[in-house]
């Protein structure tokens, strides 16, 4: 079973503090033409210069938080990463290694099989794992939150309420997963 995951990336919304001083940033980043708007990248990132600070922003060019859902990464009834689990960490670690990231928050989560409170400590040990092989991979523990869900919030919701035994087990495949959303900004094409 190959591992599926999506990068969803979007901008906080409302205004901050750095959006009111926006006008003053401008430097900060790659614009074109006469309106001056921010060049983005494809994944929705602004295009950074050499007088790019953390605490940078212009127009939409504010620190962007992605959220990496994960599904497939542990096997039913397990807290150990799979093969799968492991490339999808590495490509999201190669990304996070072009980005400056102030905090990565990990949420595991379980299926429905099994008591309420079993699940929710799977679920942690789940965030657990994914974290501990980012940080084994380089990223900063300090900058690591995990929690657990349980079976809460489930990915299939009502669509395995039919199915029983290892039908259901397989059916609830996407639930035994973890998400995993950073607060950063994506890396400048020009350095």
């Amino acid at each position: 079973m190959s591992s599926k995951f999506v990068y969803l990336i979007a901008v906080l919304g409302g205004m901050s503090v750095a959006q009111s001083r926006a006008a003053d940033d401008a430097a900060a980043y790659l614009v074109s033409g006469p309106e001056r708007a921010p060049v983005t990248l494809a994944h929705g990132g602004c295009v950074r210069t050499s007088q790019w600070t953390p605490d940078s922003s212009y127009g939409p060019c504010q620190p962007l938080p992605f959220r990496v859902a994960m599904d497939a990464l542990f096997d039913f009834d397990s807290a150990v990463l799979n093969i799968d689990a492991e490339r999808a960490l590495d490509a999201l670690t190669q990304h996070l290694a072009e980005a400056h990231y102030q905090k990565v928050e990990i949420t595991g989560r379980a299926d429905r099989i099994g008591r309420a409170d079993y699940n929710r400590k799977l679920s942690e040990q789940r965030a657990q794992a994914v974290r501990d092989y980012l940080v084994a991979q380089g990223m900063d523990r300090g900058k690591i939150a995990i929690s657990g869900l349980g079976s809460v919030e489930s990915a299939t919701r009502g669509l395995c309420e039919s199915f029983h035994g290892e039908a259901l087990v397989q059916c609830l495949q996407p639930d035994r997963s973890a998400e995993v959303t950073v607060i950063g900004t994506q890396a400048s094409a020009t350095r």
